[in-house]
């Protein structure tokens, strides 16, 4: 039972990647709330801030994007390599 919880939350989390890069910009930070608030926006998605929260850090340990700290939490970016294609 373990182990299909752990698929789902690999699925989920790779679900969540592709719309987190397409949400996220390289030319203005985004704070946390951001991001899940244009998702739920945008891509008419619900959006669990703990699930997007975790995808953010792991996209970021890929360096796929940046992460800045300031007082009112953590802002990201994505890269400038990474960025969209015309």
């Amino acid at each position: 039972m373990g182990n299909n919880r752990n698929l789902y939350k690999d699925y989920t989390m790779s679900k969540y990647k592709g719309i987190i890069l397409e949400v996220l910009d390289s030319k203005r930070f985004l704070s946390t709330n951001g991001v899940v608030r244009t998702i739920k926006r945008e891509k008419k998605k619900t959006a669990n801030w703990y699930l997007i929260y975790s995808v953010l850090q792991e996209l970021a340990m890929e360096g796929k994007i940046e992460k800045a700290e300031s007082d009112q939490g953590f802002m990201w970016k994505l890269k400038e390599e990474m960025k969209k294609r015309p």
